[in-house]
Formats: structure tokens, sequence, C-alpha cells
């Protein structure tokens, strides 16, 4: 792989605090040209085309808070529209780049007219978090898009920060040792970090965590719902106090046969054992 991939696994390698992405943030600044070069060069190396084709936009690598609950995805999401605003807005300067990412949930919906939906949802996650009511509070719509802001409880975190419109690169992490370098890298810089949560709610995101990146850890495992429709939930505590969580199933935008309160009710008994 390229030299700006090198350099990028190298920076994740040696990141250990908020400052450190910062500095990240404003390295991809700096290397803009880089970046969309070694958009293109993946696509042909990898042949990913149509809705699964990285673009060349400034990287989304961590949006919000990163001490509270850290909401793992592979890659950032793309929409020509939502994507074009948030592009102006963050190439006017380091800082407006900055601002949009750090301060996601205050700066967001006033740059693309919106509060995106998979985050709305998303943000009832934070009732995972240790006495999360006197924390957070309970708070709906814009409210509650304000508090995640202000307590900088909740945030995410993209194992790769090149965007594409659906996820094309996690089903190739096995067969390519520079992609698997990264995803390691950058599971391992999180957790440095010590998030009080690392949470990830997906198939391909639950496999590759469960079974590729950290498979030698003690997880607990179980299940939610019922019937031929399980869905496998797994947890295990890092040394560091970091929880991680892992749900195999997409539960912000997808249809489930199972409610909050007995996908809370199957962690806790999971933290219990």
């Amino acid at each position: 792989m390229n030299n700006f991939i090198e350099e990028y696994i190298s920076k994740l390698r040696m990141l250990s605090d908020e400052n450190d992405v910062k500095l990240l943030y404003r390295w991809f600044w700096d290397h803009q040209v880089e970046v969309a070069r070694t958009a293109r060069l993946i696509n042909l190396e990898l042949e990913l085309t149509g809705e699964i084709e990285l673009q060349p936009d400034l990287p989304c690598f961590v949006i919000g808070g990163m001490k509270g609950l850290l909401i793992l995805s592979a890659n950032p999401g793309w929409d020509q529209e939502l994507n074009a605003l948030e592009e102006a807005y963050c190439r006017r300067s380091p800082e407006t780049y900055l601002d949009l990412m750090l301060n996601f949930f205050r700066t967001h919906p006033v740059v693309v007219g919106k509060r995106i939906r998979w985050w709305t949802s998303a943000l009832s996650m934070v009732q995972l978090l240790c006495n999360w009511e006197s924390r957070f509070g309970v708070h709906s719509g814009s409210a509650k898009w304000e508090r995640a802001h202000s307590t900088e409880l909740i945030g995410g975190w993209e194992l790769f920060p090149f965007h594409s419109s659906k996820d094309g690169l996690s089903g190739r992490i096995p067969e390519v040792d520079w992609l698997k370098a990264c995803a390691l890298e950058s599971v391992r810089a999180c957790i440095r970090l010590q998030p009080e949560i690392l949470f990830v709610a997906s198939r391909q995101g639950f496999e590759l965590l469960r079974e590729l990146l950290l498979p030698h850890e003690p997880w607990q495992d179980g299940y939610v719902g019922t019937g031929s429709l399980r869905t496998r939930v797994a947890y295990f505590r890092q040394s560091n106090g970091t929880e991680v969580i892992g749900i195999s199933r997409q539960i912000f935008a997808a249809h489930r046969n199972f409610t909050n309160v007995e996908l809370f009710a199957e962690i806790d008994r999971l933290r219990s054992a």
C-alpha cells in the first residue's frame, strides 16, 4: 500500500490521547491531495465501484466525545447532497474541519440543516453508561443532541476514515494485510483512549471484533431475541476498565425482534457473569 496508508497506520500506533486525534485531523488537512489519491488507489486495488467506492472527501475518523460511549463503525457513510455541505464547511480551514468532527452533535445539524436519524437512534445507547440518568438525563429531539454535545458522553469511531455509501471494506479485512493492520491498530488506539464503553452493532463489525481482531479476550457470550432470529451479544472488560460490547445486528436503522430494555438486561447479565 502507498506511503499515506503506511504513515496513517504508524500514527494510529502512536495515538494515545485526544490531542493525538486532533493532530491526526490536522495531518489529514495538510495531505488533502494524498487523501484523494489514496481513495482512488484503494478503489483500483480492491475493485471498489458503485456504492462501495471510496470518496475523495476529507476523512472522518472520530466524531463527538471520546471518553464515554464510543460507537465503532466500519467507515463513514456518504450522501452526495449532505457530504457536499460537510465538505464545503470542512474545507474552509483546519478549525472548521475539527469543529464539525469533534463538535458533531452541535455543529453538524446546523451545517446540513437536519439531525441524522441514525444518530438520533444511536443516542439511546447512552443508557449503557453507569449512572447515565444523572450524567446525561432523559431528553428528546434537539435537547438530546445538545446534551450529547455538552456532556461529551457519546461519539463515533471509524475503523477506516474514508467515506463510501455502503461498507465494502469489512469483508476484505481477512484477506488484505494492510486492511487488517489498519483495523487492528484503530481498535487498539481507541481502547488506549480508555472510553467507558466501545460498542459495535452490526454483523460484520461483531465478527471482526469477536473473531478476528480481538479473539483471545475473555468474552462473555449471550443472545437477545427469540427463536431462529436470536441475535448474538458479546461482552468483556479490558484491564484498563473499558467495556467492549458487540451485537451481531444493525440495530439503529433496521428491523429487530427485541427492545432496548431486553438488550440492556442481557448486557447487564453478561457484566455480572
